[in-house]
């Protein structure tokens, strides 16, 4: 039986800020949700993310594959969350 998918959601600020900071890669199974946030930063990362931007309604207006270690991101006007993976 294949693994079920899991979204964990980043609920307050500080939960935002840390994210995926110094962890371990993520499953594939695995995302982080960043409700209200629109952008990324990748400082202490020990690998790339995979990052989505949803609008409001959840539908996707950006797509970053691969954003490296010690970077930037932002998903433009229309972002409004961000799933990391």
């Amino acid at each position: 039986m294949a693994p079920q998918p899991s979204i964990r959601v980043a609920r307050t600020f500080w939960q935002r800020f840390v994210g995926l900071m110094l962890s371990r890669p993520l499953p594939p199974t695995q995302a982080l949700l960043n409700p209200r946030c629109a952008s990324v930063h990748t400082f202490f990362m020990r690998y790339a993310l995979d990052l989505v931007y949803l609008d409001a309604r959840g539908v996707i207006v950006k797509l970053a594959p691969q954003v490296k270690p010690w970077r930037l991101s932002w998903g433009g006007r229309a972002a409004m969350h961000t799933l990391e993976m």
